[in-house]
């Protein structure tokens, strides 16, 4: 009984090994050490249509729930309301490369999509 234990820790802790491999390949994260390497951030996406004078598209979403999805090879698609699609997964390489600050800008069907990382805000520097 004794070893069919240890031999189940053993397979549990070999498959969590696994694990993290494939999920740090799969993320494949910038070296050297990108600057948003272990800091809270989120990723910023904003859609700009011609003859707009604000974004009509616009959201905020955590970074290491994007990590995760692409990590799993889920499909990383946002649908706005005018019928267009923003695929993460065909740009995020190029996003987590980005140095801090910068934005990633391209044309989509006559609009052209930003995205960046920022810090997420905090309740200490949330005020203004």
């Amino acid at each position: 009984m004794k070893r069919k234990g240890w031999l189940i820790v053993a397979s549990a802790a070999l498959a969590c090994l696994a694990i993290g491999i494939l999920w740090t390949i799969r993320l494949d994260v910038p070296s050297p050490k990108a600057w948003w390497y272990g800091k809270k951030t989120v990723v910023r996406v904003e859609v700009w249509e011609p003859g707009k004078d604000m974004a009509t598209f616009a959201m905020t979403m955590p970074k290491g729930t994007l990590d995760a999805m692409y990590a799993l090879g889920l499909k990383a698609v946002i649908e706005t309301d005018h019928d267009r699609q923003v695929e993460l997964n065909r740009i995020w390489k190029q996003l987590q490369r980005l140095p801090q600050g910068q934005k990633l800008r391209y044309e989509e069907d006559d609009a052209t999509v930003t995205i960046w990382i920022e810090p997420a805000k905090t309740d200490a520097n949330a005020g203004g």
